[in-house]
């Protein structure tokens, strides 16, 4: 089973305007979207860090819940609580302090300790150089070993992560309906055999 966690971190007062704001939400829900089927299927768990909450995509406001409480588009607000309130299970572990890092950008802050395992996936709110990444290194505050994450902040890094669903053609099913023409045929000349005699 695969966990995807949603990074609190990644709201970090990288928008100016709601419109961007509606632009990265929209990107995430496309991304529960995609793995909806396999929630259900309970192949893919979504972990949701409530201590996102305390955090803002947009400088001066109340909080991430008040800006996607505040979306001109119905839908995608629905959408955001139906995934993140009934679908996503809640991440229980201790807030710990981290720091997380990608190339020269690095970010102070506490998440949820299960958010910190090797080889967890994050999803992230697109809009800094740090959240774009595809890998970052998680540090805890003191601590000197660092774990790597893969994170994802759009759909097209998002479905990287997960197995390519393309039909493939059955190549049996070809054979059979060839059987079934030829012994049509052979029966239509026997049927016109018969007649003629």
């Amino acid at each position: 089973m695969a966990d995807v966690f949603i990074n609190p971190l990644s709201a970090n007062y990288q928008h100016v305007v709601p419109l961007q704001v509606e632009t990265a939400v929209a990107s995430i829900v496309a991304c529960f979207r995609f793995i909806r089927l396999a929630m259900a299927s309970r192949r893919v768990r979504l972990i949701y860090d409530d201590s996102i909450e305390t955090r803002s995509l947009m400088a001066n406001s109340n909080g991430i819940i008040a800006e996607i409480g505040a979306l001109p588009n119905k839908d995608l607000r629905t959408e955001w609580y139906l995934y993140t309130k009934n679908h996503a299970m809640r991440a229980k572990s201790d807030l710990t302090a981290v720091v997380v890092s990608g190339g020269r950008e690095a970010i102070h802050g506490t998440i949820r300790e299960e958010l910190t395992a090797e080889g967890a996936r994050w999803l992230s709110f697109g809009g800094t150089a740090l959240n774009e990444r595809h890998d970052l290194s998680v540090a805890k505050e003191g601590g000197s070993s660092q774990t790597e994450v893969a994170n994802a902040f759009d759909l097209e890094t998002f479905a990287r992560w997960w197995p390519n669903m393309r039909r493939i053609p059955n190549i049996a099913r070809k054979d059979t309906s060839a059987k079934v023409e030829n012994g049509f045929r052979q029966c239509r000349w026997t049927i016109m055999r018969r007649n003629r005699s």
